[in-house]
């Protein structure tokens, strides 16, 4: 079972090709990443049914494979957002692109 789960989270996490960050190569943090999260995602496919493999492959391009301010500072590595009527805990990032009024172009 971990064996398949890491051969397809690797699969799709390195199709991202995120290049290499600090000295380390991507595929040395994705593996990091994936030691670190399986038990949790496996456990989670238990409760919900989605592929602890999905999962993980989805946390690994979101966050960067962990290593997004969101990840770090926020614990979200879905970039999950919460509206307006949140009145629980948050973490601001504004990652929206607008459109300029006057342009008609994207800003950020």
């Amino acid at each position: 079972m971990v064996r398949r789960l890491f051969f397809w989270v690797a699969i799709v996490a390195l199709t991202a090709g995120r290049g290499l960050s600090q000295g380390v190569d991507y595929t040395t943090l994705v593996n990091r990443y994936i030691q670190l999260y399986q038990d949790i995602a496996v456990k989670e496919m238990m409760v919900y049914r989605i592929p602890a493999s999905i999962t993980l492959a989805q946390g690994i391009l979101e966050s960067n494979a962990g290593r997004s301010r969101l990840a770090r500072e926020a614990n979200n590595h879905f970039g999950i957002k919460c509206h307006k009527d949140w009145i629980g805990k948050s973490f601001h990032q504004d990652d929206d692109e607008k459109m300029s009024a006057s342009e008609n172009t994207k800003t950020r």
